[in-house]
């Protein structure tokens, strides 16, 4: 059975942080060196209410530095980020938007369509580091274009919300 409620706890996080600037950080994603100074320069520009970090994969190989590749693509694209890229946004602009949406996937998404509405996300160019241990443990190619089946229907438009309990299963630690 499904029991993923993401959202509830990002949200909670957010509601007892003491900081005017907020971060949302998988626990398997490592941020780079100062990356609180670029966040607080990235968030001076007054047009620009959130952003995130670039993503790179831990793991080196090829199928990886493909799938990093194609990442870079799809954000740059679509203009949205995942949770393993650290989210950041001002306090004030997290609440006004309602702060995470009540979605049991792609939560960090609808969140950047909710911020974009409010001005500019822009790109940290410094990477953080995240884990390939679900891409490791779910097969690389399954993983990747499971994940992408989801992203298109998001931006789509569709509903997602049946993919959810596969989503949290294959994502589960073994």
């Amino acid at each position: 059975e499904f029991k993923g409620r993401k959202y509830e706890s990002l949200n909670y996080g957010a509601s007892i942080a003491t900081s005017d600037i907020l971060l949302f950080l998988d626990a398997d994603s490592f941020v780079p060196n100062e990356f609180d100074i670029q966040i607080r320069q990235m968030l001076k520009n007054r047009d620009v209410v959130a952003g995130a970090f670039e993503y790179q994969a831990e793991n080196k190989s090829i199928q990886y530095k493909v799938i990093q590749l194609l990442n870079r693509l799809r954000y740059r694209v679509d203009g949205l980020y995942f949770g393993d890229q650290g989210i950041f946004c001002q306090r004030t602009i997290f609440e006004d938007v309602g702060g995470y949406p009540d979605e049991p996937i792609m939560e960090a998404s609808f969140l950047c369509r909710k911020l974009r509405q409010t001005g500019k996300m822009n790109l940290i160019k410094s990477p953080i580091i995240t884990s390939t241990r679900r891409f490791d443990n779910g097969g690389v190619w399954h993983v990747f274009f499971s994940d992408m089946i989801i992203w298109m229907r998001f931006l789509l438009r569709m509903d997602i919300k049946k993919y959810a309990p596969d989503y949290w299963k294959q994502n589960e630690i073994v």
